[in-house]
């Protein structure tokens, strides 16, 4: 009878159970540890540790200095969950984060396209300045949806979802599992607030989760051929929770309970039209700089 052992680093592991299990461990845990008040806050905290963990555990250690997309990933979600953490502790007013957002946008942009800007022509600059107003306009959606229900983790975890199936059809394994560990990691803080809500989404879920799934979307625009227009489509995912309200629902449906199931649903429809149209056009581009 052949023994069997468990193996830590396979990916069904790094990409989903780890990053799930983490989260909601991590959680509970600091909502516990961090009183009523704070602790509510701080909750989403859980999502960075567990996606951070999840990287590690798969890839190891990142190189220092950061010069490819796979060492300045986790920098880059480190730098994120850090922000997150702190604009959770000293709240700001609504226009500075904001500002803060659009200037993280900004530089996530600047830091993973630099090695591609030298030379770049206003096509690629155009590109890039289309991409992040596109991440505003998704990131407006999502904060616009109230806090009372588990719907803002539903619409990142079809973002994600939908950055992993464009992955894979572009041929980056990698960007793939990072993509499922993110959604597994945000699943394990929706996982604590389903069916009944416990703690709101905070900005350190907010940070890690929306842009560090931008920073994703991004690499795969810079790092794969696929037609940038595949990802038109992303930003839809997250009019699902504005949608999910208007929609007339039977009011035996329409339950805290029930709603994240029903945006979740919507928020697939243009997460999987990403999926289908993320074809690229020729073989993955086999950059030594990102690897």
């Amino acid at each position: 009878m052949d023994r069997h052992t468990l193996d830590p680093t396979h990916p069904l592991f790094a990409s989903f159970i780890v990053p799930l299990s983490i989260a909601l461990a991590s959680t509970a845990l600091i909502r516990s540890l961090s009183g009523v008040r704070v602790g509510q806050r701080l909750a989403s905290a859980g999502i960075g540790v567990g996606l951070l963990t999840a990287y590690l555990l798969a890839f190891g250690m990142p190189n220092w200095p950061a010069r490819s997309g796979v060492d300045k990933l986790p920098f880059l979600v480190a730098i994120l969950f850090a922000g997150g953490i702190l604009a959770d502790i000293w709240r700001q007013p609504r226009w500075l984060m904001i500002a803060a957002t659009a200037a993280a946008i900004a530089a996530i942009i600047l830091w993973l396209a630099w090695p591609q800007l030298d030379g770049a022509g206003l096509t690629k600059y155009g590109l890039l300045g289309l991409t992040g107003l596109l991440a505003m306009a998704g990131l407006a959606g999502l904060i616009a949806v109230p806090e009372e229900t588990a719907t803002k983790p539903a619409m990142l975890i079809a973002a994600c979802l939908a950055i992993a199936g464009a992955s894979f059809q572009a041929g980056s394994l990698f960007l793939m599992q990072n993509a499922l560990a993110l959604a597994a990691a945000i699943g394990g803080f929706a996982l604590l607030n389903w069916p009944t809500p416990r703690v709101p989404l905070g900005l350190s879920g907010l940070a890690v989760g929306g842009l560090g799934g931008f920073a994703l979307a991004l690499l795969l625009l810079l790092l794969t051929r696929i037609p940038p227009a595949a990802l038109l489509p992303l930003p839809l995912v997250f009019t699902a929770g504005l949608v999910g309200r208007r929609l007339p629902v039977p009011r035996r449906f329409a339950r805290v309970a029930f709603e994240p199931v029903f945006v979740f649903a919507i928020a697939l429809i243009p997460a999987v039209a990403v999926i289908l149209l993320a074809q690229p056009a020729a073989a993955p581009v086999d950059d030594l700089y990102y690897r």
